[in-house]
């Protein structure tokens, strides 16, 4: 895997340190946490591309994936263009619209890393019904009268 990151402006050097990143961040460590380290031997080469890039890419043969509404480089020799044209764009959109061309499982359609998923949404939940946060949130809700605002 090969990850090209330009500024979300042309003419200005800023890089968002947030968005994109974050969520191909998340999307990688996901497959890390749950699938292991030969989920990425077995994966196929790609090429990320975050913001705006000026050099020309050789994907030589790859698949590319742009990822945010910002993101454009020059690209020669690509098997395919996919663009997952969101700002920002998340781990569940790389999820649902990347996995399955890398050629790893998603995490919720295998079964066995969807069942350690849930897993851990279990036990998170459990921690905030413990914590009381879940009635806290419900207060707040209605003594606010947000249900009116919905």
């Amino acid at each position: 895997m090969r990850l090209y990151w330009g500024p979300y402006r042309h003419g200005q050097g800023d890089r968002c340190l947030t968005g994109c990143v974050m969520g191909l961040k998340m999307f990688l460590a996901t497959y890390e946490r749950y699938a292991g380290a030969e989920a990425f031997q077995a994966a196929k080469p790609v090429v990320f591309v975050i913001g705006q890039v000026d050099e020309a890419i050789d994907a030589r043969g790859q698949d590319v994936f742009l990822l945010g509404s910002c993101a454009q480089a020059p690209i020669q020799n690509a098997k395919e263009i996919v663009p997952i044209d969101k700002c920002f764009c998340t781990a569940s959109d790389m999820t649902f619209g990347i996995s399955h061309r890398l050629g790893m499982p998603a995490p919720l359609t295998d079964p066995k890393l969807a069942l350690q998923l849930a897993g851990g949404v279990a036990r998170a939940s459990l921690a905030k019904v413990g914590s009381l946060r879940y009635a806290q949130d419900v207060g707040h809700f209605l003594s606010e009268g947000l249900i009116r605002k919905v």
